[in-house]
């Protein structure tokens, strides 16, 4: 990939939560193992999604990369990570009340871009 000419980075620390999203065939990609063995040196909490046949630029409508199997995917996989690690507070009674977990597609309108965490994706 593009990145595979650059030193692998190693911290000490990893803060957040890691979610990679990219394509199988998406060049950009580069060495998994050397992402993974970075990733593991800083203790990160993290998870690697690839799509079998499937580009860089998978989550873009416009592009002839664009793939609606692996976007869906794509997808759920990010709003599944956003449940499990950002509580999205509700109104309950007018005052902020408890947290319910994170939007699906459903509540995404028409025409509204939506985040992507991906290598790869856009």
């Amino acid at each position: 990939g593009i990145f595979s000419a650059l030193p692998p980075v190693m911290v000490d620390e990893i803060s957040p939560y890691l979610l990679v999203l990219s394509g199988g065939d998406d060049g950009l990609h580069g060495n998994q193992t050397i992402m993974e063995d970075a990733f593991n040196s800083g203790n990160a909490d993290w998870e690697i999604t690839r799509y079998a046949g499937v580009g860089h630029g998978f989550t873009a409508f416009e592009s002839d990369a664009y793939n609606l199997v692996a976007d869906a995917r794509s997808w759920e996989s990010m709003l599944t990570s956003f449940r499990e690690l950002l509580p999205i507070p509700q109104m309950v009674d007018g005052e902020m009340g408890a947290s319910t977990g994170a939007p699906t597609m459903e509540d995404t309108p028409s025409g509204a871009s939506k985040w992507s965490i991906a290598i790869g994706g856009v």
